[in-house]
């Protein structure tokens, strides 16, 4: 087999670039891309769409598929009224990548979450999230939302030794990035914990089967200075390879 095939989620965003009038433009984030080529990928963008039927031929071409980060998730998804707290959310993006999750795991594909991946792994799966940890959590919570530089870790995560995580990692704590405001609150079906903060924050969770695994940090972000980082997306590949 050759260069494993990485899909890699398209976000939306308007812009009004030139002074032209707003268009909207569908995009990934470069580390992303450099992340999945550096670990040993072809990385493949599959662009929102609202054509089910069409993501899913986009995703029957990829041998692993990357969930990335972006703006905040629909609480209809898990059964929920907006919070007064709830950031920006975009239901196109929203029903995509949900229902790419779902065929995903129908198709037992290989996976990666990152932050909002990972929360839409858990969405997906039947788990609920807290809207915005700061207002409802009644624990003490860090702060969980840097400025500034993200390739450097501003919090430690315990990692589970029993976890498929910490054999990726090879280490139970990681000093990570951080740059959210919600969070898992129950797990979904099939899912287990396997990282958090001290103040209790889920980290990561994987499936028990392990074809997914999620992290809350940014580790795009951290591979040109972390080894551990780089093997979380080494990990993708071998598992895409398989």
């Amino acid at each position: 087999m050759g260069n494993p095939i990485i899909g890699v989620f398209a976000d939306t965003m308007s812009c009004n670039k030139g002074g032209f009038g707003d268009v909207t433009r569908q995009y990934i984030n470069a580390a992303y891309i450099s992340a999945v080529e550096d670990a040993g990928a072809v990385p493949f963008i599959i662009p929102v769409s609202n054509d089910l039927e069409k993501t899913k031929k986009l995703i029957d071409l990829c041998d692993g598929l990357l969930f990335p980060g972006g703006e905040d998730i629909d609480p209809g998804y898990y059964g929920e009224n907006p919070h007064k707290n709830l950031g920006e959310i975009r239901p196109e993006v929203d029903k995509f990548l949900f229902h790419s999750l779902l065929y995903a795991l129908e198709q037992r594909k290989p996976a990666l979450g990152i932050c909002k991946g990972m929360q839409m792994m858990v969405v997906a799966t039947g788990g609920s999230l807290y809207q915005d940890i700061y207002s409802q959590r009644e624990e003490e919570t860090f702060l969980h939302c840097q400025s500034g530089r993200r390739t450097y870790g501003v919090h430690q995560v315990q990692i589970d030794k029993d976890s498929r995580l910490f054999q990726i990692l090879e280490t139970g704590q990681i000093a990570t990035n951080s740059m959210h405001h919600q969070s898992v609150r129950t797990l979904g079906k099939g899912l287990r914990l396997s990282a958090h903060t001290e103040d209790g924050i889920v980290e990561a969770v994987e499936s028990l089967d392990g074809r997914l695994i999620g992290v809350q940090w940014h580790p795009e972000e951290m591979v040109p200075e972390s080894g551990a980082m780089k093997r979380l997306f080494k990990n993708l590949v071998q598992r895409a390879s398989v």
